[in-house]
């Protein structure tokens, strides 16, 4: 007979040691009784001069905590705080409350995402408020009420002194850009078809001040309907503009 593990205890009034065979252990020999599954096991006793008893052993279930593997907080195209994260094995998870908070330190329920055991999710929190640093973090709660959160991600605010403005709102020959701001940064302008595919992109080096760009390329586009998207990576600042393009 093979054993898995050796504890220690009393029988006959003497010490003795208490062992797992193998034949009652439901799972490959090569596991230690560390790795039972939750359930009753018999475990025989005997000491040291031969005295032999039997023990009923109760393993319980210990629930292990969400491990987050990543967690990203953006702005994405439209403006909105879009989080992001992956965990590991998350068959036992039911829910994850997506957190949110001004100073960092008192959070509240922003949004909740229902777990797939994928461990991959995202979150868009368009009810955020506008113009401050926001905070957030990801709380996991499993079916038997287990908790476990995530790190604290700080999202900085959007805010700029920049104004931007797309037309003719119906264009044949160009569309004009009128953009103005506080500092020189680098914007990238894109226009997607009627179908959300990529049609004309282009990065353009603004000065302090109030600048007017043309675009004479979008000319070659087809008739149809186009969303203008123009963005700023310093500033993370997003603005998006609906014009249609006519023969």
């Amino acid at each position: 007979m093979r054993w898995l593990q050796q504890r220690h205890g009393y029988c006959c009034g003497r010490h003795s040691s208490i062992y797992f065979p193998v034949e009652h252990y439901p799972a490959q020999t090569t596991q230690t009784a560390l790795a039972l599954m939750p359930g009753t096991y018999k475990a025989y006793v005997t000491d040291a001069i031969g005295c032999q008893d039997s023990i009923q052993v109760l393993v319980m279930a210990v629930p292990l905590a969400i491990n987050f593997t990543s967690m990203h907080v953006y702005y994405d195209y439209n403006g909105t705080p879009t989080v992001t994260w992956t965990s590991d094995d998350d068959q036992h998870c039911r829910f994850y409350d997506v957190e949110r908070s001004n100073d960092g330190k008192t959070f509240a329920a922003a949004g909740r995402v229902l777990a797939n055991g994928k461990g991959m999710y995202q979150f868009a929190d368009a009810a955020a408020p506008l113009g401050k640093d926001l905070f957030y973090r990801i709380k996991a709660t499993e079916f038997d009420g287990t908790v476990s959160y995530s790190r604290i991600i700080r999202l900085k605010s959007a805010t700029t002194e920049t104004e931007w403005t797309v037309y003719p709102t119906l264009f044949k020959q160009a569309l004009y850009l009128q953009l103005s701001g506080a500092t020189e940064q680098r914007i990238t302008v894109s226009i997607y078809n009627n179908e959300g595919r990529l049609a004309y992109q282009k990065n353009i080096n603004l000065e302090k001040g109030t600048q007017l760009i043309t675009l004479d390329e979008v000319a070659t586009l087809p008739a149809g309907l186009y969303l203008v998207r123009i963005g700023a990576a310093e500033t993370l600042q997003m603005q998006s503009f609906k014009v249609v393009k006519t023969n």
